[in-house]
């Protein structure tokens, strides 16, 4: 586990650094600080939600979740468990990104780095991570396997918002674009390191983490 984590946390900062490295290297680029968080959480959000289902993909897997789901103490414990785990996982990247950030801004990186913005990418950080791991908990639960999980969850994070992107100017009713743009896998990818949220977004996020975990702990029954 905490080989995956490391080796997860250097796929996240190699990007990041590399951008780094080329702004400070062509002063007259027009990329910022932002373009350098944007990066640490390309790959490293995919790769800390990764790390924090690896515990329930080996178990789904193997089939030892039957053993541990044997009794309704047991299941609860371990869905609180995990959750714990993707909770710590996710503050770890937080606090790595902020640490990033503010050593590249440092060195020479352009872009204003003020609280605001700092604590709206930590905080999106720390809820990104919890809500894509219940999601593939979730996908667990209906019987997927680790193959259509790790696709699902590869695509939802790299692939679908930037879809989404290209489709919203061509969607002319404002209820509409509303509805896609307070949608948390939109936003979330889109946002998560490159500025803090709205109100209503952080309130809808903070709505989906409680539904989704309250499903959760409905769902994990005695598996056979």
């Amino acid at each position: 586990m905490t080989g995956r984590l490391l080796l997860g946390l250097v796929i996240g900062i190699v990007p990041a650094v590399m951008v780094a490295g080329f702004i400070i290297s062509h002063p007259d680029t027009e990329f910022y600080i932002k373009h350098v968080t944007n990066f640490y959480c390309m790959l490293g959000m995919l790769m800390a939600v990764l790390t924090s289902i690896y515990l329930i993909s080996r178990d789904f897997s193997t089939g030892a979740i039957t053993l541990i789901s044997n009794s309704r103490y047991n299941r609860r414990s371990y869905v609180f468990a995990n959750m714990i785990v993707a909770v710590l996982v996710a503050f770890i990247y937080a606090v790595i990104g902020v640490a990033v950030a503010v050593i590249c801004s440092g060195m020479g990186v352009p872009g204003r780095l003020g609280f605001g913005f700092l604590s709206g990418f930590f905080l999106n950080v720390i809820l990104v991570i919890p809500t894509y791991f219940m999601l593939c908990y979730i996908i667990f639960l209906k019987g997927a396997g680790n193959g259509t999980v790790y696709t699902l969850l590869t695509v939802a994070l790299l692939f679908l918002p930037n879809l989404i992107s290209n489709i919203l100017p061509s969607i002319h009713s404002k209820l509409v674009r509303s509805l896609i743009e307070n949608t948390p896998l939109y936003y979330y990818p889109i946002y998560v390191g490159s500025r803090a949220l709205s109100l209503l977004q952080y309130a809808i996020g903070a709505a989906v983490l409680i539904i989704g975990f309250m499903y959760i702990l409905n769902k994990s029954k005695r598996y056979k």
